[in-house]
């Protein structure tokens, strides 16, 4: 197989199996932060992800506000991406420890890019402030407001401008930098 053809295949898989996984960690974080269930948003990303969670709600329940079933499909969909992407570009099949630990690592990255985008895309609506309601806003504004919280008790607005966003963006940077990275090293090392 040619390079280029193995580079569009190894996309194709990326970006669909990564789709997917944000789908699944923002109907996580709709749950751990308690959006309304009957939001329009929120309705679309249960009817994606129902017909992989339902039958496993049998099995795996609820845990302190964590879905297991959703968690349990997280690091499937991460670990059957990563196996495809290895016998793809013919590295055949790699330790499953070490996919173990990329698969953390690839779902920490993923939620903690879904809370920057998200928060950023709060700053941003703060800023605009529509007359509209919109179920995308709602969703955007529960999922940030308990974790701007704390950075407001931190840093109160300042003649009329929040920067708890600023402080919370640079945080999840950092968090990636900190968490991430060295995940990512240490499972690449394993393989």
């Amino acid at each position: 197989m040619s390079q280029a053809l193995t580079n569009a295949i190894v996309f194709l898989i990326k970006t669909l199996f990564n789709l997917y996984l944000y789908v699944l960690i923002i109907r996580l974080l709709l749950q751990w932060f308690n959006a309304r269930y009957h939001n329009p948003f929120s309705q679309f990303i249960v009817k994606l992800t129902q017909p992989l969670i339902k039958p496993l709600r049998r099995f795996l329940r609820v845990f302190h506000s964590v879905d297991t079933a959703v968690l349990f499909w997280l690091f499937i969909v991460s670990i059957l991406k990563l196996y495809l992407v290895f016998v793809i570009q013919g590295q055949g099949i790699a330790n499953f420890f070490a996919v173990l630990i990329l698969a953390c690592a690839d779902i920490i990255w993923h939620l903690l890019n879904v809370l920057f985008f998200v928060v950023l895309a709060g700053a941003i609506i703060s800023w605009i402030r529509p007359s509209q309601y919109s179920p995308l806003i709602e969703v955007v504004e529960v999922i940030t407001e308990p974790i701007l919280a704390p950075a407001r008790r931190i840093i109160p607005p300042i003649a009329g401008f929040d920067l708890s966003p600023i402080v919370v963006l640079v945080l999840l940077q950092l968090l990636i930098i900190l968490v991430v990275s060295p995940l990512q090293s240490f499972g690449v090392r394993l393989i």
